[in-house]
């Protein structure tokens, strides 16, 4: 069980790449929601689904994934749950009885049984709110504002992506839950060329993506309920080249939060990767 629950972690941080389909935006029931099943897909892997109605959303919570669109299906007696991720469909189907929903699941080839128990879903610390906008060179993005009940101008920070397609779903969401609880305004989007937002990735330049990213601070800076004098990025991987050249062209972002940023230039890292692949291929003889 070890060896799939590396799997698919594996699976769910590599990074997108173009021959993966683009994932739908994930989609939040409104609050409050119905149901939350939680348990363990195998040993040390464990998921958390919040279900409404026809739709589900799914959370990672050890790898610091979040906010996963689901879809529920019922087959009587079955009810079958699939959850999309940039790596592929996770699919559960099984049975709904006094001891919880129990059956099989199937990701990537791998199958295994799962055991969820039930509880109520608590009331969200917070609201969400659909925003859309436009970006660097006139591309349309939409991504969704997480909405804490406190009143008053709050500090509010914009989730950066890593490379390759990404949603507003997976570790920023993750991270931007838990900014909203503690108060903060957090803007959340797509990239372009994924989810909910036009564009495309193909010869799209760093400079591209951070006018995205100003675009997005704009958003929060004309919010009433915004404190202008504390706004902030965060993001991780090809994020942190971007916070830096937002941070340094906008005076007002205050913080950065960086996970697993370059600390190089793009060329350097690239010569290090491209050396490293070199010396890890056996030799041709």
């Amino acid at each position: 069980m070890r060896t799939i629950s590396l799997l698919i972690f594996v699976a769910l941080m590599l990074p997108a790449c173009a021959s993966l389909p683009i994932p739908p935006a994930p989609v939040r029931a409104p609050v409050p929601v119905a149901l939350i099943w939680e348990g363990e897909l195998a040993s040390g892997f464990p998921l958390r689904l919040t279900v409404e109605d026809v739709r589900a959303v799914a959370d990672f919570p050890s790898f610091g994934q979040a906010g996963y669109a689901g879809t529920v299906t019922e087959a009587p007696p079955s009810r079958q749950v699939t959850v999309t991720t940039p790596a592929g469909d996770l699919s559960l189907t099984g049975l709904i009885g006094s001891s919880g929903y129990q059956g099989q699941w199937s990701f990537l080839g791998q199958t295994g049984s799962f055991s969820l128990a039930s509880r109520p879903a608590p009331q969200s610390a917070f609201r969400e709110q659909i925003v859309r906008f436009t970006g660097a060179g006139g591309v349309q993005l939409e991504g969704v504002l997480l909405l804490p009940e406190q009143r008053g101008p709050r500090p509010a920070f914009v989730g950066l992506h890593g490379s390759g397609v990404e949603t507003r779903a997976g570790a920023n969401r993750f991270l931007g839950e838990r900014l909203a609880a503690e108060g903060a305004i957090v803007l959340l989007f797509d990239k372009r060329g994924s989810g909910q937002s036009g564009g495309t990735l193909r010869n799209v330049t760093l400079q591209d993506l951070a006018g995205d990213v100003r675009a997005a601070h704009d958003v929060l800076l004309r919010r009433p309920d915004v404190d202008r004098r504390r706004t902030g990025l965060f993001g991780a991987s090809q994020a942190s080249w971007i916070a830096a050249m937002d941070a340094a062209d906008q005076p007002c972002i205050r913080y950065l939060m960086i996970r697993s940023g370059p600390l190089t230039t793009v060329a350097e890292e690239g010569r290090f990767d491209a050396l490293n692949r070199l010396r890890n291929e056996p030799a041709e003889v």
